[in-house]
């Protein structure tokens, strides 16, 4: 007899975006990642990615027919809530492919506090794009997430949670309080 609580857990096969100009945005991941387009609409077009899921650009208007309501929109100077995080084999190569297709520098190549060396980018929707290259073996890797450093800021960035406080109290903006600024 099998368990009626039991299900299959879900696999992750597809994620879309709302953006504000369809053709820009698709010509931006075209260009940036050279992945084949699998299907191409008016309002929607989605792209294969090499490990069979797919990234799907849906016009904000159409998006807004599916649930009810239009998704806000990064303003220029500002980024959106969602991170598309890549792995990427040749960290330098990936990065001209941004640069030339025009993304947003968010904050430039450099190794990161959890062991790795990333760049962040913005695409035209404000939607942060960050490109990562291993800088350790997995082995090193697994090690320096069991040591003492990890443990004690796992998210890889500084800062004294009080400190924010009192800056804010004192009528410091937002935007300058979660600003990324390197080590």
């Amino acid at each position: 007899m099998s368990d009626p609580h039991a299900f299959a857990a879900p696999r992750h096969i597809l994620t879309i975006l709302a953006v504000a100009d369809l053709d820009p945005s698709a010509t931006f991941y075209r260009e940036a990642f050279g992945w084949p387009p699998r299907v191409v609409v008016p309002v929607y077009v989605e792209f294969a990615l090499p490990d069979g899921r797919g990234l799907g650009l849906y016009a904000r208007e159409g998006f807004a027919q599916n649930v009810g309501q239009i998704p806000t929109l990064a303003t220029p100077e500002k980024i959106g809530p969602t991170e598309l995080y890549f792995h990427v084999d040749d960290l330098d190569a990936a990065i001209g492919r941004l640069d030339a297709a025009g993304a947003r520098v968010l904050s430039e190549r450099a190794p990161r506090d959890w062991g790795d060396e990333a760049a962040y980018y913005a695409d035209p929707d404000g939607n942060q794009v960050e490109l990562q290259v291993d800088s350790m073996s997995p082995a090193e890797a697994e090690e320096f997430m069991a040591g003492d450093v990890f443990a004690a800021n796992p998210i890889g960035v500084a800062f004294d949670p009080a400190d924010i406080v009192t800056r804010r109290a004192a009528g410091e903006s937002i935007e300058s309080l979660v600003a990324y600024v390197p080590a």
